[in-house]
């Protein structure tokens, strides 16, 4: 028994070795966690599920990023053209004033380029507060309890 115990030690010493003699698998340092998508420096996860605006940022924040902020056209693009005619909330909201829009990581607004449909914002019923894509891709604002599917951005990691 005892020699047997030894032995299996001894296979288990030869695998530990030549595991670590092994190349790093590439993977190990990718910029985006897992199920995550790169793009110009940053990493995006597309929701399967549907939320509320807020609990859409609640949800990016427990996975230490935040709803989508759309700093460029090449942005806006990449995410129409990913989210497959979805509505998508982001990160877009003129919930503390009416039409003043604020983006949640303190992005002037002002100083980014707008992608509303036409039309948008335009407050219905008084009660939209939060913007989301629409199945084109375009803005619009909608009421934040609404459940939609919603992106969430994150810094990419450097490798």
């Amino acid at each position: 028994m005892e020699k047997l115990s030894k032995n299996i030690t001894d296979v288990m010493n030869t695998i530990s070795r030549k595991l670590e003699s092994l190349p790093r698998p590439k993977y190990r340092n990718r910029p985006c966690p897992d199920d995550w998508t790169f793009f110009n420096g940053s990493c995006y996860i597309f929701s399967a599920m549907k939320a509320s605006w807020s609990d859409s940022q609640k949800y990016c924040s427990i996975q230490q990023a935040h709803l989508l902020v759309i700093n460029t056209i090449e942005e806006q693009y990449f995410i129409a053209m990913k989210g497959k005619a979805k509505e998508f909330w982001f990160g877009l909201h003129d919930r503390d004033t009416e039409n003043k829009w604020e983006w949640v990581d303190g992005t002037d607004y002002e100083a980014t380029t707008k992608f509303w449909a036409p039309g948008e914002p335009n407050n219905a019923n008084s009660g939209e507060d939060c913007a989301h894509t629409n199945g084109s891709g375009r803005w619009n604002d909608n009421n934040c309890s609404k459940d939609l599917f919603f992106i969430c951005e994150q810094e990419a990691r450097s490798a």
